[in-house]
């Protein structure tokens, strides 16, 4: 894939940017739509995504993912959340560094990144997916704004290069993305996904249907969503809302 950068200094929303580039019939697979300030920026559900100017990766992806099933749509979470991940791992040595159900990423337990998909579906094929991409890479003051959010400088305690560090994750999501070609790269790709999830076959706390209970992920169905087995062993499927974690 070529990653075209298209920077902004201040944008709305670069998700919004790069469905208006679609709508008019300029954009190409690895366009990256970034901007130093997103005056609207969003995550999933309608959360809005705090950032400074010029201190964090702020920007979407276009994918042309015309080979994936729309059934299998979950794939593609997994190769961002996995790529994200990973050029943070390479960063911050031994750190925890997890996945936490369906595309956040934490860093030491708390969230240092998240990602928003739209894709647009024509027929039987996914025609465009737009991934919106937020990584908290310079900004200190975010532990003051959400107490369980952090910034990658909170780790390394010195600032680094947003640019190296978008190279870097272009790299990660190159590999991960060549991954979906295949039935076999599928597989590898829950497995890497699985590996770094968040609370994997651990029992811990959490809400569903207004009441706290205790249970353990086992993991994930065909459609991406969270396997959970409860106390008494049996094993349900929740979609993104229908289950929350209990920090």
């Amino acid at each position: 894939m070529k990653f075209t950068e298209i920077h902004y200094p201040t944008l709305l929303s670069t998700n919004d940017e790069a469905l208006s580039r679609i709508s008019l019939g300029v954009a190409s697979e690895g366009d990256f739509i970034c901007t130093d300030f997103q005056e609207k920026g969003r995550g999933q559900a309608g959360n809005s995504w705090l950032s400074e100017p010029s201190r964090n990766l702020l920007g979407s992806l276009i994918l042309k993912p015309v080979h994936v099933p729309p059934s299998s749509q979950f794939v593609l979470t997994q190769v961002i959340s996995l790529a994200i991940a990973e050029s943070i791992k390479s960063l911050v040595n031994d750190q925890e560094v997890h996945i936490k159900w369906p595309n956040d990423i934490l860093l030491n337990r708390k969230k240092v990144a998240g990602i928003l998909f739209q894709n647009s579906i024509k027929g039987s094929l996914i025609d465009y997916s737009v991934v919106g991409i937020g990584v908290n890479i310079n900004q200190k003051a975010i532990g003051s704004l959400l107490p369980q959010a952090c910034s990658v400088i909170d780790v390394l305690g010195e600032e680094i290069s947003i640019s190296n560090f978008r190279d870097r994750l272009f790299l990660s999501i190159e590999k991960y993305y060549s991954m979906t070609f295949s039935a076999t790269g599928f597989l590898d790709l829950e497995k890497a996904y699985l590996k770094c999830l968040y609370q994997l076959g651990t029992p811990a706390g959490y809400e569903i249907d207004n009441e706290n209970v205790i249970a353990t992920i086992v993991g994930i169905d065909l459609y991406g969503r969270l396997l959970v087995q409860s106390a008494d062993g049996g094993v349900k499927a929740f979609a993104f809302k229908e289950i929350a974690y209990k920090w």
